[in-house]
């Protein structure tokens, strides 16, 4: 009869064989984080630019649309207010009313057809770009994508993640004049007279 050799269990071999057996754990773990799933949220997003001089073939991105497979629809926003008041100074609210436009127009032609086809902008100028498909956990991920990839002057806070609290968007260029006159304040408080004020720099 064959005898079969075995070697003994040892306190040393077992905690080998457990110490192994959680680093392989860790490196499944550590291939799920670099490999995650495929998000099962899908749908589709477009682009809607504006040219500010009609015919210029300049464009700026000022809407998104996002479409779900489940039904979920919206048009947003695409670029922050307090930006379109540093770019287009007296004219930021005329701006500003033509996006409101766009967004209502789009969001009534979604509304009645369900999707984006056939839409006709409301004015002149206005340009619906090619839809294209996403993935990701919800119709903000979407909107993430569209703006990341579409709009340069575009921000990744959605309206829907700011605190119900905040009446209006945080306007960062007072925050940060604000915080220089208190900082120089604290070294001269003459030379706070010279802020806000306003100066000319052209003859235009």
């Amino acid at each position: 009869m064959k005898k079969v050799w075995s070697l003994p269990i040892t306190t040393e071999s077992l905690c080998f064989h457990k110490l192994k057996a959680l680093l392989f754990e860790h490196h499944l773990n550590m291939m799920e984080k670099l490999f995650p799933e495929s998000p099962q949220y899908k749908g589709t997003w477009a682009p809607v630019y504006l040219e500010p001089i009609v015919g210029s073939g300049e464009r700026v991105t000022v809407a998104v649309a996002a479409l779900s497979c489940d039904g979920e629809r919206q048009v947003i926003q695409a670029i922050r207010s307090e930006l379109i008041n540093c770019l287009y100074g007296s004219k930021s609210d005329h701006f500003q009313s033509m996006i409101n436009w766009i967004i209502k127009s789009l969001n009534t032609h979604i509304k009645n057809h369900g999707n984006l086809d056939d839409w006709v902008p409301p004015f002149d100028g206005v340009i619906l770009g090619n839809p294209v498909s996403g993935a990701d956990h919800d119709i903000k991920g979407l909107f993430r994508q569209a703006i990341r990839f579409s709009a340069i002057l575009g921000t990744l806070a959605l309206e829907a993640e700011r605190d119900e609290d905040d009446q209006e968007p945080k306007n960062y260029s007072d925050q940060w004049s604000r915080r220089v006159l208190k900082e120089t304040r604290a070294i001269n408080t003459d030379l706070t007279k010279y802020f806000r004020r306003r100066i000319k720099i052209s003859e235009s």
